[in-house]
């Protein structure tokens, strides 16, 4: 069918890089438990290992104006205290208002620029692993795909709906970039969320 083949083509467009993403930046530690290097984090940690978690802030506006924040929210995860500590990763995305203030829903606007804002969070999540992950073994980091104000996607599953397939395909095309010389990274895809996670193991750091 027509439509069919047009959301074919429209996948594909998006997964090679067709629509580019916004300029982004790196936003400054918010309180102590904003980290913006690995380095730092691994220091706070070993100075005292009941930090374990953390997260990095990230923004941009869209052409449209529309402000968005892009938070790595990371803790640790370690069987015994002797072992390396590796990474336990959520990265939310929300839009904000001029004073900063949140929409906590976590719903995109309906600007129409779903594409270019994918793109940006997406290229964000690739530059922030490939960062972290020669200091930390990343053991998943999952993002869930949010939904439009006008999606029709009503009382479906993150993941099924047309737009989380965008995502997923996206995704998929997308992590070739990730560039740790132990090997490649898979995406697995849950109910509401997809998970990024090493194609090797702990022991093999």
């Amino acid at each position: 069918m027509k439509h069919v083949k047009l959301f074919e083509d429209l996948i594909n467009e998006i997964g090679d890089a067709g629509h580019k993403p916004f300029k982004w930046k790196l936003e400054s530690p918010y309180s102590e438990v904003y980290y913006n290097s690995p380095e730092d984090f691994m220091k706070a940690f070993k100075k005292d290992n009941e930090n374990d978690y953390g997260y990095t802030m990230y923004s941009f506006k869209t052409d449209k104006g529309t402000n968005y924040e892009v938070e790595m929210n990371f803790e640790t995860y370690q069987q015994t205290f002797a072992d390396t500590p590796q990474l336990q990763v959520e990265i939310d995305f929300y839009t904000s208002d001029k004073q900063g203030k949140r929409n906590l829903t976590q719903d995109m606007t309906n600007k129409n620029e779903i594409f270019p804002v994918m793109a940006t969070v997406v290229d964000i999540c690739i530059s922030w692993i490939n960062q972290w992950d020669k200091l930390f073994y990343m053991r998943k980091i999952e993002i869930v795909p949010k939904k439009e104000d006008d999606a029709g996607d009503y009382g479906e599953d993150p993941v099924d709906s047309r737009r989380g397939k965008l995502y997923l395909h996206y995704i998929k095309k997308q992590i070739k970039r990730l560039k740790n010389k132990k090997g490649k990274y898979m995406v697995k895809v849950h109910n509401d969320y997809f998970k990024i996670e090493p194609t090797w193991y702990a022991e093999d750091e």
